[in-house]
């Protein structure tokens, strides 16, 4: 793991890097389960070291989870009319 750490120390970065925690959201919640998995793992080092963006982080997953719930409802409504 050479070429992680030169490259860390190269661009001068934290580890993790602070602003990975907001795109790794969109990650946590892949259709591909291998993604979110780590997407999970990296958010949650991420906010170990950088505890200041947890609440934003927490109000980004409840967005995506009330958003995924109305498309499920919306679904599960569609599929009982269809089906009824």
């Amino acid at each position: 793991m050479i070429f992680p750490t030169s490259l860390r120390e190269d661009l001068d970065l934290d580890e993790p890097y602070e602003e990975m925690c907001s795109p790794l959201v969109d990650d946590v919640i892949h259709p591909e389960d291998t993604i979110r998995r780590a997407a999970a793992e990296c958010l949650a080092k991420a906010l170990t070291c950088h505890p200041e963006y947890i609440d934003a982080i927490i109000e980004q997953l409840m967005q995506n989870y009330e958003k995924k719930l109305e498309v499920t409802k919306t679904v599960y409504v569609c599929v009982l009319v269809m089906y009824g």
